[in-house]
């Protein structure tokens, strides 16, 4: 079985930023896409056998986050925001656009919200994308987790 990383990198303001999971091969760190860097030893090293379904099945979801995804029946599937279409496919096992389809609802980070510094304007929307609004279960869902904007 394969090594893999989940990489902390330490800045030396003190900040340590989550950098994800690296596949360690031949003294080099590879992501999922292809991207590489030297393996660097650390004591903040997370290391794990397996393979990337598992190593992703294992780590995407993380119902502590806002954005993520909702089931018709309500369930939330969180994981970080730029994590959807893997949480899609290898937690929930349907590609991104086929959740889009049976009516899943995206909870994302609004763009435009992100860049006004407007008090009281929510950060988060919610929406599905096969032109129908959300339904009760999912509507309790979102309303439970604070997110007031959706459709």
């Amino acid at each position: 079985m394969a090594k893999f990383l989940h990489e902390f990198n330490r800045y030396a303001n003190g900040l340590v930023v989550d950098n994800g999971w690296w596949e360690i091969k031949n003294g080099k760190c590879y992501n999922l896409a292809g991207g590489y860097h030297d393996y660097v030893p650390s004591e903040d090293d997370e290391i794990r056998e397996g393979t990337w379904e598992s190593i992703l099945h294992d780590t995407i979801r993380d119902d502590s986050q806002m954005t993520g995804w909702v089931a018709p029946d309500g369930t939330f599937y969180g994981c970080k925001p730029y994590a959807h279409s893997l949480c899609a496919e290898y937690v929930i096992g349907m590609e991104e656009r086929d959740l889009e389809e049976r009516g899943y609802v995206k909870v994302f980070e609004n763009p435009a919200r992100l860049r006004q510094h407007v008090a009281g304007m929510r950060r988060y929307t919610a929406a599905r994308m096969d032109g129908h609004h959300v339904n009760e279960a999912q509507r309790k869902t979102l309303l439970d987790k604070g997110i007031m904007d959706f459709w």
